[in-house]
């Protein structure tokens, strides 16, 4: 790259204006950040950042440049902390008045509402004849069946000897049972009644 001192673009925002002998730039300007492109800027470059008036130095290498800002000398030592300032007077807090509301808007009229008409009830058919009760036939109940005489209770036996303690004694045999009455006739069953 030839320097022809003046300020030759390389991009939209860096223009080159000196290099040296090696064709390495040494003077040059941005309108932003410098730019950290490799193989453009020799070391100890001067950048000129034209946006805030601020130039900077290449402190890094050929390959990567390291931008630093000149002008920004080494931070001193601190000395010592002085006493702590008087606390100025704090004035009254006023609050001013509350400022007028306005007049609320008037409400619109409620629109009309149409009326509300329910449709006449549709005819009932009429309810079918109950049709006729059936005739109920007499409830007749027949008479009722002899009951036949109980029979003879036979008697009872007589009760065995009773032994020593120790061993039980003979019981006597049971008398005869009585024979069983005769059943009654059992009477007719009565006529039903017609049904309709």
């Amino acid at each position: 790259m030839a320097g022809t001192n003046f300020f030759t673009a390389i991009s939209a925002t860096c223009s080159v204006a000196l290099v040296d002998e090696d064709g390495q730039a040494m003077l040059a300007k941005c309108d932003a950040v410098p730019p950290s492109t490799a193989s453009v800027f020799a070391k100890g470059c001067i950048m000129i950042r034209e946006d805030n008036g601020t130039t900077y130095q290449n402190t890094g290498t050929f390959a990567s440049p390291t931008w630093t800002l000149n002008g920004t000398g080494a931070v001193g030592a601190t000395g010592p902390i002085g006493p702590t300032g008087y606390t100025g007077f704090t004035g009254p807090e006023i609050t001013g008045p509350t400022g007028y509301t306005g007049a609320l808007g008037e409400t619109g009229a409620t629109g009309y509402t149409g009326p509300e008409i329910t449709g006449p009830t549709g005819d009932t058919g009429p309810i079918g004849e109950t049709g006729a009760t059936g005739y109920t036939g007499p409830e007749i109940t027949g008479p009722t069946g002899y009951t036949g005489p109980d029979g003879a209770i036979g008697a009872t036996g007589a009760t065995g000897y009773t032994g020593d303690t120790g061993e039980t004694g003979y019981t006597g045999p049971d008398g005869a049972i009585g024979a069983t009455g005769y059943t009654g006739y059992t009477g007719d069953t009565g006529y039903t009644g017609y049904t309709a």
